[in-house]
């Protein structure tokens, strides 16, 4: 045990200059000048958008899942108006040009509902789990993802600032299309989009995690640091930063503002720090606590929603649940556990 002790100490000692550079993204020497303190707050309406998904059923050649979309809009740190999407995500498989293939068809449950459907190949890059074709299980959480960027597109124009919880980058294909949209809205509109994230994919040159390097120099109280590096990639149109906004925090976060907008990360980060008192996540923007909350399935839910699909099939319960992956090996071993 000390010897492992030991060689931990040792890790922890390595120091960090520059920031490790990857395909598109250029690191910026760390430098204690680049903290900032956050700016005070103008009074801007910043909307949160958060989403979530669980799978109701699923066999060998469907899959379907339920989605909720949630968004409010926060001014002075009082909610003025909110939106949320729920809907039904049926993925079924088919062959095209001897390739096997997802594809989507969107019913509502709630609200309107998205204005695309989507085809995924099983063999896609951007899906695929190593060598493994893509998992028919993934795409419901592939189709929130889109979902959320489609829904800061809609309410772009009723905000100042736009947040979507992660990051701007876009990692499927399609992605980047409705990610695209969102920009065009917000350049219209005069709205920032942004992004906020609770991890960080950047590492240093030597090898430790960008927001603990960070946090390892900063000073007391709440700042921004900026800049953090200079990304060349279309598929991640972002201005990284990284923020501890409540003095009271622990937590730093990745703030990604649209590139094209990068004069506004400071102004971002003084709303973000004051919408970040809640004494229960301080450091975290309550908008986004919010939209989490509501955006969140519970297993009591899904349960719900499975015993009501189960009612309304009726006599054809026992035929679809016959070809359900109701309990495969992990769900007997965990059962035994």
């Amino acid at each position: 045990m000390e010897e492992i002790i030991s060689k931990i100490s040792r890790l922890m000692e390595k120091d960090d200059s520059t920031i490790l550079e990857e395909h598109g993204i250029r690191g910026v020497n760390l430098s204690r000048d680049n903290f900032k303190k956050i700016k005070e707050s103008e009074g801007k309406k910043v909307a949160f958008v958060d989403g979530g998904n669980a799978e109701l059923l699923k066999a060998v050649n469907f899959s379907l899942s339920l989605v909720r979309i949630y968004a409010n809009i926060f001014q002075k740190n009082k909610k003025i108006d909110e939106k949320k999407k729920e809907f039904y995500v049926l993925v079924h498989s088919d062959t095209e040009d001897g390739k096997l293939k997802y594809k989507t068809e969107i019913f509502p449950v709630k609200g309107d509902i998205m204005g695309r459907r989507f085809d995924f190949y099983a063999d896609d890059p951007t899906l695929k789990d190593g060598v493994n074709k893509a998992d028919i299980s993934r795409i419901g959480g592939v189709v929130r993802r889109f979902a959320e960027i489609e829904i800061a597109g809609e309410i772009s124009g009723n905000a100042d600032i736009v947040v979507l919880d992660g990051s701007l980058r876009c990692c499927v294909k399609g992605e980047k299309k409705i990610m695209d949209q969102l920009y065009e809205n917000a350049m219209h509109e005069n709205t920032v989009v942004a992004a906020l994230n609770k991890t960080s994919s950047i590492y240093t040159d030597k090898g430790n995690d960008l927001l603990n390097s960070v946090n390892i120099i900063s000073p007391e109280g709440a700042w921004l640091y900026h800049p953090v590096a200079e990304i060349d990639d279309e598929n991640y149109r972002a201005e990284i930063s990284i923020v501890k906004l409540n003095s009271g925090s622990e937590y730093l976060f990745n703030l990604e503002v649209f590139k094209s907008q990068k004069d506004m990360v400071p102004i971002v980060a003084g709303e973000l720090g004051d919408n970040s008192k809640d004494v229960g996540f301080p450091g975290y923007p309550y908008g986004l606590l919010m939209a989490d909350r509501f955006a969140k399935i519970s297993e009591e839910e899904k349960e719900y929603f499975i015993t009501k699909f189960q009612a309304k099939a009726g006599g054809l319960w026992k035929e679809i649940k016959n070809r359900l992956n109701v309990k495969n090996s992990h769900d007997i071993l965990n059962s035994l556990n």
